[in-house]
């Protein structure tokens, strides 16, 4: 019995951790929460962070007067054999959930909080240890753009347009509509395209430009449909443009993506619309 107590009582004792782990790397929006983070430093941040609140809130309670008998869950934790006056086991087990609730939803606050100065400020982009999002999410999302030292900005991204060299040598041109990434690791799983251009990575048998060294592909063919969807294990390398109204963006020898008159590709007299 001692312990089942025991271990009821650390799993009480470690909540206020959990919550500010679970406060800081989790979002009602799906694809902000996906991070990936090993168990092990998952345990060991949740302990100490539970070591640090509950400090904070003994001190506090001192502060205020107040006192929290914390001795008879001691003697739990520590499988001593102690005949318990079921009155006085009642009231302290009252005081100490009333205890922990309160540090836990104060703590949920505290960090809802801070979570939303960081980002404010954009310190979980720039401060590794203080990234609480997928970075593909950052890379694909535009919000990148907010790090220090980065030109542009997301306020200033209407549209993302991705380059994408596959395996079978094919360069794919288009429009960013989605993007999904694996929740257990930072690894991307595909991303959805649109307005779609498909190319060749070779050089063009016909090329006449003056430099010859400069790499070139083949004519680009437009490719119907609402969505293509490119898995991620068939990417070799992205190539990504974060664009304004506005702004225009060559994507081939003499070729331009045009976004006045809304999104759309074109590619010399060859392209379709």
């Amino acid at each position: 019995m001692n312990f089942v107590l025991s271990s009821l009582v650390l799993v009480i004792l470690l909540l206020p951790g959990s919550v500010v782990i679970k406060g800081y790397y989790t979002s009602f929006e799906e694809k902000k929460s996906n991070i990936h983070i090993p168990f092990s430093d998952l345990l060991w941040r949740g302990l100490i962070f539970s070591l640090i609140i509950h400090s904070i809130g003994i001190c506090v309670l001192n502060l205020l007067g107040r006192h929290t008998d914390f001795r008879m869950f001691y003697w739990i934790i520590s499988a001593k054999d102690i005949d318990f006056v079921e009155n006085d086991f009642n009231k302290v087990f009252l005081q100490f959930m009333f205890y922990i609730l309160s540090v836990c939803l104060l703590t949920l606050y505290v960090t809802k909080r801070a979570k939303e100065y960081i980002q404010d400020r954009n310190w979980d982009i720039d401060y590794y240890s203080l990234r609480n999002t997928n970075y593909w999410y950052h890379i694909l999302s535009a919000r990148y753009l907010n790090g220090r030292g980065v030109q542009g900005s997301l306020g200033e991204t209407d549209i993302i347009v991705v380059d994408v060299l596959t395996d079978k040598q094919v360069l794919y041109t288009g429009i960013l509509l989605d993007f999904n990434y694996s929740p257990q690791k930072d690894e991307l799983e595909n991303i959805i395209l649109g307005t779609v251009l498909k190319r060749n990575w070779a050089k063009s048998a016909d090329d006449d430009r003056i430099d010859k060294d400069e790499h070139s592909t083949g004519k680009p063919s437009k490719i119907p449909g609402d969505v293509f969807v490119i898995p991620a294990k068939q990417i070799l390398n992205l190539n990504i443009h974060y664009l304004k109204l506005g702004s225009e963006i060559s994507v081939g020898p003499s070729s331009t993506l045009t976004k006045q008159e809304g999104p759309k590709i074109s590619q010399g007299p060859l392209a379709k619309g």
